[in-house]
This record gives C-alpha cells, sequence and structure tokens, in this order.
C-alpha cells in the first residue's frame, strides 16, 4: 500500500473529481486531485482540479509536476466542464445551431486550410469539436 503522503490523481474532462474520490480517507483525500489532459497529445494545456479537500501543498505538487512533464498547468475548482470544457460547450452547441440553420461556412477550410490557421492539423480540430 502507498505512503499517505503518495499524491493520487485521476484524468477526466467531466466526471466530478470529489465523486471520483468520495471513498478515500480523509488523509487521502488531502493528498488528491484531478488532471485534465485533452485529447490532443501536442496541447500542452491541462486542467489541474482542486476538490473541497484537495490541500494547497498538493495542489502545488501537481501543478509542478505538470510542468515538469512539458503542460502548461491551470488550477481550478471541481466544477462541472472545469475551465475549458464548461466554456467550450456553449460555443460548440451554437456551432451545431449554426449548421442546423444552414449557416455552414466551410469552417474546416477558414479554421485549418485558410489564411487565419487556428488549428494544426484536422485531428487537432476534430479534438476541440
Amino acid at each position: 500500500m502507498a505512503p499517505d503522503s503518495t499524491v493520487f490523481v485521476t484524468n477526466t474532462s467531466s466526471f466530478p473529481v470529489g465523486e471520483i474520490g468520495s471513498q478515500l480517507t480523509p488523509e487521502r483525500k488531502k493528498n488528491y486531485g484531478g488532471v485534465h489532459f485533452f485529447d490532443a497529445v501536442a496541447v500542452k494545456l491541462v486542467e489541474v482540479v482542486k476538490t473541497g479537500e484537495t490541500s494547497d501543498e498538493t495542489l502545488h505538487k501537481i501543478m509542478e509536476w505538470t510542468q515538469f512533464i512539458g503542460k502548461v498547468p491551470i488550477a481550478c475548482k471541481d466544477t462541472p466542464g472545469f475551465i475549458v470544457n464548461r466554456l467550450n460547450i456553449p460555443y460548440l452547441m451554437e456551432a451545431i445551431r449554426m449548421v442546423e440553420r444552414g449557416n455552414y461556412c466551410n469552417v474546416w477550410e477558414k479554421a485549418v486550410n485558410g489564411s487565419s490557421k487556428l488549428f494544426q492539423s484536422k485531428d487537432e480540430f476534430t479534438c476541440i469539436v
């Protein structure tokens, strides 16, 4: 069994991190948090999720570790969708409504092949959409 000081993390994009770790002992809950890696490996951003029980020291350790592995961490609370998905879902829903209304505007060509080059590849675009 791992020592009580061991930091445990779970990777999820939307499940409540606190619920996943609800069966941990109070001591373990202090050393527990979430890390949301995005689908595309090239995406450097990673969300570090702090539950109500995660200690500041544990959050700091997780942030340092994600930087060590070459990611750019942002800390967030354990809320539905964390940060990126919470902002992204309404945006995507509006994109779907636009397509349903016939307002499709060659998104792929403009976003990937066009002058804006918002995305580096079809895989990165698909991951986000």
